[in-house]
């Protein structure tokens, strides 16, 4: 990457690549370039602090984990589980179950490439709402790919249920089904992060960039409560009133 002067690589492999990420953040560190995380292998919100730790030492911008599309199943429920909670409705259970015809999908009837797929999405609807791992721990939550539908093709489709309970304990149901392309979804986001890792390259940032990831991504290095506080944290970031603090807790971390 440094005789070709790459600034910014991409990793957008199938889902399950856990290797092979790992290999492309390697070849990124080595090469000097800023690393955009877009699948489900913890690198930017890698818990054990290793990976953010060497992107820091590297003096190196890192953005991730696992991308959201435009107007996904992702946003969309965790957009709906926020409003819910601001709106004083209980959540009591929910699910997401997605179907698609593309490789991705045929990739994700393995189970075991899903594993990290399942933890991403689901941490991103949980931590829209209180007490999030509880859901986890209870059963109340279940969230992911349920199955490859050939003749789809590149169109995904998401079937999002929530159940809750309003004042005196009245019900509230929520059914929801969301069509999309799911390719495009993706390339209208990646426009956009690539621009700002090399806003974080320029401005000579390292490590995680949460204040970029929370908004775009499903599993950042930092858990937000609502989509509108990650845009808040965005727009912060972009005019720079915001400065990228949560290396410092992880750099800590592993010390």
């Amino acid at each position: 990457y440094k005789d070709t002067e790459t600034e910014i690589l991409v990793n957008m492999i199938p889902v399950g690549s856990e290797q092979a990420t790992r290999a492309y953040a390697e070849a990124a560190i080595r090469g000097g370039a800023a690393f955009i995380n877009g699948i489900p292998v913890f690198i930017a919100s890698d818990p054990t602090g290793y990976w953010p730790k060497r992107f820091f030492d590297a003096g190196l911008p890192v953005l991730g984990d696992d991308v959201k599309g435009q107007f996904g199943a992702t946003i969309l429920h965790s957009a709906l589980t926020s409003l819910m909670r601001d709106r004083g409705i209980i959540v009591e259970e929910t699910y997401q179950l997605n179907v698609g015809g593309n490789t991705d999908f045929l990739n994700m009837k393995m189970e075991e490439r899903l594993s990290s797929k399942r933890v991403s999405k689901t941490k991103a609807v949980t931590a829209t709402l209180d007490n999030g791992d509880r859901y986890i721990y209870d059963g109340k939550v279940r969230i992911g790919p349920s199955d490859y539908v050939p003749f789809l093709g590149n169109t995904k489709v998401a079937y999002i249920y929530i159940k809750g309970r309003s004042l005196l304990g009245f019900p509230v149901e929520l059914d929801v089904k969301l069509k999309v392309d799911d390719k495009s979804m993706f390339a209208a986001v990646m426009l956009d992060v690539i621009r700002l890792a090399k806003l974080s390259l320029d401005r000579g940032l390292r490590g995680p960039i949460h204040e970029a990831s929370a908004y775009y991504f499903k599993h950042p290095p930092k858990p937000v409560r609502s989509p509108l506080e990650a845009r808040i944290l965005l727009e912060q970031f972009i005019t720079g009133k915001q400065r990228n603090t949560v290396i410092e807790n992880i750099v800590s971390y592993t010390q």
